[in-house]
């Protein structure tokens, strides 16, 4: 069986998947290889959409599929860790899922510049917050997560703030006449069309 993935081109199924997924190129179909999970999903196919995604495993000539809706991922997780060459780091963007076992990777490289902009995009495009997972373990939320709103100070009023006990805002826009004396009719016979 061939699948077209988003950056690696036509592929056997049995090969291993590429090491980037694109944000832009969603829906995606790609396999999770064994060597690349302990456990979770090895050896699964996985189908990516905007809202949710369907991991399809085959166990003893079974085919199983799970549902995951995107809601139930916490996040875009990047992950750093030091490299086999010396002073080099390894990065990995994963869709950090609240069952370990169910996170998928989304990206791996060497190069911060592509997995900052990758990280970026694929928050903004499933709409979860960026994710950091610390070499302990742990994981918070980096700032400035694309989903979510940063509430402060208003800013000031309109400039017509210091007039608005004066005129009405549409008053405002229209300019006075000028009261001059008005013409008064006297002894003259009415316009009125009358019977």
């Amino acid at each position: 069986m061939r699948r077209q993935t988003a950056t690696c081109g036509i592929a056997p199924a049995e090969q291993e998947t590429c090491a980037r997924l694109d944000p832009l190129a969603l829906p995606s179909t790609f396999t999770v290889g064994l060597a690349e999970s302990e456990g979770g999903l090895a050896g699964a196919d996985i189908h990516l959409e905007r809202n949710t995604v369907i991991v399809t495993r085959r166990h003893n000539g079974r085919r199983n599929q799970i549902f995951l809706k995107l809601r139930d991922f916490r996040g875009v997780a990047a992950r750093v860790r030091p490299s086999q060459t010396a002073g080099a780091i390894d990065v990995t963007l994963e869709l950090m899922h609240a069952e370990p076992s169910l996170s998928l990777v989304l990206m791996e490289a060497s190069d911060l510049d592509d997995v900052v902009a990758d990280w970026q995009a694929w928050a903004r495009r499933l709409a979860l917050p960026l994710l950091m997972i610390e070499p302990d373990g742990s994981l918070h939320e980096v700032a400035g997560s694309p989903d979510r709103i940063s509430v402060g100070r208003p800013g000031p009023r309109r400039r017509s703030s210091v007039l608005r006990g004066r005129r009405p805002r549409f008053l405002v826009r229209r300019k006075p006449g000028i009261a001059g004396m008005m013409p008064v009719h006297a002894d003259e016979r009415e316009i009125i069309a009358r019977r």
